[in-house]
């Protein structure tokens, strides 16, 4: 046997750190998964710059660009751009965002659950909604809301949803959810549902201011997209500070992503925001956000991103899996496959744009309800 030389010793050592460290023991004797990788934020660690330099940090907090890492043996915060990261420390700290801000979904849509046990068990959670209010429900919760109601489904054409590219109106590359969500709340606007300020009335003026108030109050990034685990209180913010609509809202993130479940909230006035991974031929993108106009049971499915209307069927990939942390079980991976003859641009030719449903990308549905007050005075 030939002997290690030291950085082969230093490897084997990691590893044998590593699977010591993978699992620890409860009081019950069983084992416990290793922590998250997103826990690694909260110690020291490497952070590597574009440069080379190494410096061994922690992540404090972050402001558009900038993160703020402190640094071991310093008593305040040392300021780093994020584009002076190294691709691979870069692509480590989004994921570990990613994972964070999932997992403050799973913890809120938790208590949330808990609340509503708690004040219908067994039964439907009963909500009395205030105009501009969005309340986070469970996806498994019936919710009966007080004195409102949803839009009659006979009322509504959803292939009516405008188609926006957010290259023509967004300010940042990132703004895939607030373009989804401006697709369906003009489309409310010109249905009569919700109504935008009167200062907003030419159209590409109300797209736009869209797009600039949505990006704002979800805190949108050109880097980090935009945190899915706040967007029913910022959603709120928005309705309240700038559209002042009697109308109320809920709001649920959905995690079975399989045809059935995606029929069944294509459905009435529903804003219905998809969550998919996107693919350049077989190398992954990242998430990306499309507008849901239709979806049927047997996977027909018709939907809006980057300034097209796109018609398809969501089919499963043999043999894939993959482990959806907030249903606690593994689910079939889907790909999204663009109907035959469909005009694309060149760009997505030839890139070989690929639209994929993975669990453990924590893909999902978003699903905004409106509810119109029953009563005149909209109370």
């Amino acid at each position: 046997m030939k002997p290690l030389h030291f950085p082969q010793l230093l490897t084997l050592l990691g590893l044998m750190l590593w699977a010591g460290t993978s699992a620890d023991v409860r009081a019950d004797g069983r084992l416990s998964p290793r922590l998250p990788e997103w826990n690694q934020l909260n110690e020291y660690r490497p952070w590597t710059g574009k440069n080379g330099r190494v410096l061994t940090a922690k992540f404090m907090h972050r402001k558009d660009d900038t993160l703020f890492l402190m640094i071991r043996g310093r008593e305040a915060p040392t300021p780093v751009n994020i584009n002076g990261l190294s691709s691979t420390t870069r692509l480590w700290f989004e994921r570990c965002i990613k994972q964070r801000d999932a997992e403050r979904i799973r913890r809120d849509k938790r208590r949330a659950m808990q609340a509503a046990e708690k004040k219908a068990p067994g039964g439907p959670t009963s909500l009395k909604l205030r105009p501009g209010q969005v309340v986070e429900v469970s996806a498994d919760k019936k919710v009966e809301v007080a004195g409102r109601s949803e839009v009659p489904h006979d009322q509504v054409t959803r292939r009516n949803v405008p188609n926006f590219n957010q290259a023509d109106y967004g300010k940042k590359a990132s703004d895939c959810v607030p373009n989804s969500y401006a697709m369906f709340i003009s489309w409310w606007h010109t249905s009569g549902w919700v109504k935008m300020p009167e200062s907003r009335k030419a159209a590409d003026k109300q797209v736009d201011w869209l797009h600039d108030r949505l990006s704002r109050r979800m805190k949108t990034r050109n880097n980090s997209g935009t945190r899915a685990s706040r967007l029913a209180e910022n959603m709120q913010q928005f309705f309240r500070e700038e559209m002042h609509t009697p109308v109320a809202f809920t709001h649920r993130f959905d995690y079975d992503y399989s045809p059935e479940n995606l029929a069944k909230y294509t459905q009435g006035a529903n804003a219905t925001v998809l969550y998919v991974t996107t693919y350049s031929g077989r190398k992954k993108q990242g998430g990306h956000a499309v507008t849901l106009k239709i979806a049927k049971p047997d996977g027909s499915i018709e939907f809006n991103t980057w300034g097209m209307s796109l018609t398809g069927k969501i089919k499963r990939i043999p043999g894939e899996e993959s482990m959806s942390y907030e249903l606690r079980k593994k689910i079939p991976s889907y790909e999204i496959e663009l109907d035959v003859g469909t005009r694309l641009p060149e760009w997505f030719i030839d890139q070989e744009q690929r639209f994929v449903l993975e669990a453990s990308e924590y893909d999902c549905i978003s699903v905004l309800t409106p509810y119109l007050p029953d009563s005149a005075d909209g109370k």
